[in-house]
């Protein structure tokens, strides 16, 4: 399990989203079922990069805040995970896109 700092920094995350970045486009022009499903988009790829590999993840931040002088090596199985699980949601959220309209 993450550590509660990392927890409180992860949580606050996607309400920072919507109170400033959805507010912020709205206000350029963008039309709100748009930015709330690029948004919703973003969540889910977040979640879905994250979930498989929060262990690792969560083992890392807890040794780095344990000894912060150290350096926390990636994990190369971690680092491939989220590239390419970030390269299908893309392709994913590109494949839908003209759902939106």
């Amino acid at each position: 399990m993450p550590t509660p700092k990392a927890k409180r920094r992860v949580s606050f995350a996607p309400l920072a989203g919507w109170v400033f970045l959805v507010p912020s486009a709205a206000a350029k022009g963008y039309s709100i079922p748009y930015i709330l499903y690029l948004f919703s988009c973003i969540l889910l790829m977040m979640t879905a990069m994250l979930i498989p590999i929060r262990k690792r993840v969560a083992a890392a931040i807890m040794e780095q805040e344990q000894n912060p002088r150290i350096n926390v090596q990636l994990n190369a199985v971690s680092v491939w995970w989220i590239v390419f699980s970030f390269a299908g949601c893309v392709a994913a959220m590109l494949r839908c896109w003209p759902l939106v309209d």
